[in-house]
């Protein structure tokens, strides 16, 4: 059974990402973690890309998912796939 974004974020432990704009060029952004950081990431990426009530899933540190953002972090993160649900709804 495929897990939903809110399903990875519920059972994620210890989980911790840097996302803020690359010091030496700030037209890059930064993503920094460890091993598990990144697994967990890949498996929010796979869960929302399957997730078909929904096109968009944001996190941020000072707003929803903070708590998957070490100190010093400067930028959220939105996803949004393609196409947009709300724009095949309106149709």
């Amino acid at each position: 059974m495929k897990k939903t974004p809110d399903q990875v974020c519920a059972e994620a432990r210890n989980i911790k990402l840097t996302v803020k704009p690359l010091p030496e060029d700030e037209s890059y952004v930064l993503i920094e973690g460890d091993k598990a950081a990144f697994h967990w990431l890949s498996d929010l990426l796979a869960a929302h890309a399957d997730f078909g009530k929904d096109c968009g899933f944001q996190m941020a540190p000072n707003g929803p998912g903070n708590s998957f953002f070490k100190k010093g972090s400067k930028l959220g993160v939105y996803l949004h796939r393609l196409p947009c649900v709300e724009k095949k709804s309106s149709k």
